[in-house]
């Protein structure tokens, strides 16, 4: 298609390199022709493809502008999926609803509705405590674990061993949410009774850990039989740097400062949504202003 492209444009010089036919402005002349008509998805992959082949045949050519390329229409697709997400607030209407039902017994089944709470809490805090999916999905509860009753209220500390910077900071539970956890510990203790004794948080309907995966699963089966779509962990994370618009949503999802908040949502430091949030809250966001050239 690359080729095609610089035919049709008339730029097509059969003696010249692939290094030296892609051009910072001829790759940026390219990029905007794919985004004419396709979506940013389908043009980073022709973009890294295209990435692929200059580096196989013209190894020593430069090769910035095309990484910073793919990784600028990645940014693209992020902000993009973040933005078509339904509301926060519609995501907190699933939790209140799969509670609701856990707590009425619809079913009449102990373990299905146990589940319907366990995914309720789940849907509730990953917003608030967006941890990575595999310390969330391995939160342990009790004396030394990761979740705490210090001095009346709730504490969660992660090992700094088992996260991606390997720092770590206490961060209190989120308050509102105390009722509603306190309700599944109460259910979690009734099904664990007569299976083998377990600090983990997340059960499965086997009475094991959840496992990150099933977790997941869980998420996007919920999501879809509400809003059509399988969203899964990593969407309930964004949805609140991506929705919230104002100082009272931030102050109801977060329960924190505005600089817990910026801690909060660092790992997205470069989206677009995180700007907004940012902006929201008064803060200077970090530049996310590239070019190709560089």
């Amino acid at each position: 298609m690359w080729l095609g492209w610089l035919k049709a444009i008339d730029e097509l010089d059969p003696d010249a390199s692939p290094g030296q036919r892609c051009t910072p402005e001829r790759l940026r002349e390219f990029i905007q022709a794919l985004l004419s008509r396709d979506k940013p998805s389908n043009a980073e992959i022709k973009v890294r493809h295209l990435a692929t082949v200059v580096a196989a045949f013209d190894p020593e050519s430069p090769r910035a502008h095309m990484t910073n390329a793919t990784r600028h229409l990645k940014r693209q697709m992020r902000f993009r999926a973040m933005t078509e997400i339904p509301a926060i607030d519609e995501f907190l209407e699933l939790a209140d609803d799969l509670r609701e039902l856990g707590l009425t017994g619809a079913d009449g089944r102990e373990i299905v509705d146990f589940a319907r709470l366990r995914d309720a809490m789940v849907t509730a805090m990953l917003p608030r405590r967006p941890f990575r999916r595999f310390n969330f999905a391995h939160l342990t509860y009790g004396e030394g674990q990761d979740i705490q009753l210090i001095g009346g209220r709730y504490w969660i500390y992660i090992s700094p061993s088992t996260t991606k910077t390997r720092k770590s900071t206490p961060k209190p539970f989120p308050a509102k949410l105390v009722p509603q956890f306190e309700e599944y510990l109460a259910a979690r203790d009734r099904i664990l009774r007569g299976a083998p004794p377990t600090n983990c948080l997340w059960i499965s309907n086997r009475r094991r850990l959840l496992a990150p995966p099933s977790m997941s699963d869980a998420m996007a089966r919920r999501s879809k039989a509400k809003f059509g779509e399988p969203y899964r962990t990593h969407v309930y994370r964004n949805v609140a740097a991506s929705h919230a618009r104002d100082g009272e949503m931030a102050a109801k999802l977060l329960d924190n400062t505005p600089e817990v908040a910026r801690g909060t949502y660092r790992h997205d430091c470069k989206a677009q949504a995180l700007s907004d949030f940012h902006e929201m809250l008064g803060l200077k966001p970090k530049s996310t202003d590239e070019t190709f050239d560089e």
